[in-house]
């Protein structure tokens, strides 16, 4: 029996053991994410995309930057916190006020591309018996038309049309 029960009791430390080695530090619950918005390290702060936006929209984003830079290093030397110094955002705008809607996404259209067809002059000749073959012209598809999705329609060449003349409008007699 003091076997068994020695066997059952390595094989729960080991097992204990196993999970602990597993599991690592994280139970501690020691250190800091660096994806945590709190402040990265070497002063860079955390801001959403929306704010990073708001700041560099305007031409002077770097004197605000260094302001941001000057509020900061000034709380650190009075013991304050950023917050108090300078809130996070300051807004120019009312929430709300400039928000874009994005547009729908469209349905794609489908488009048919032209083939690409070869156009081939066989030149006249003579035969061996003394007839002249004129057969001119021969067409031949060398890539054929498909489907496309999502790119768009190609513009139209440019056709070229003959000179129009319009008619001279005869001026009027001023008196």
């Amino acid at each position: 029996m003091k076997i068994k029960s020695r066997f059952t009791f390595a094989r729960l430390l080991i097992a204990a053991g196993f999970v602990s080695a597993m599991s690592g530090c994280s139970f501690l619950q020691i250190g800091q994410s660096d994806y945590s918005c709190k402040g990265m390290p070497d002063g860079v702060t955390c801001m959403s995309a929306r704010d990073v936006y708001q700041l560099t929209e305007n031409e002077n984003f770097r004197q605000v930057v260094e302001q941001r830079q000057a509020a900061k290093d000034e709380a650190i030397k009075e013991g304050k916190t950023i917050e108090e110094v300078m809130p996070a955002v300051s807004p120019h705008i009312a929430a709300g006020e400039r928000y874009v809607v994005p547009k729908p996404a469209r349905d794609p259209i489908p488009i048919r591309s032209q083939a690409t067809v070869m156009r081939i002059w066989v030149a006249p000749w003579e035969s061996d018996k003394g007839d002249l073959n004129v057969p001119g012209y021969m067409y031949t598809e060398i890539e054929p038309r498909r489907w496309e999705i999502g790119t768009p329609a190609p513009k139209p060449t440019a056709s070229i049309r003959p000179l129009e003349s319009r008619k001279a409008v005869p001026p009027t007699a001023q008196n």
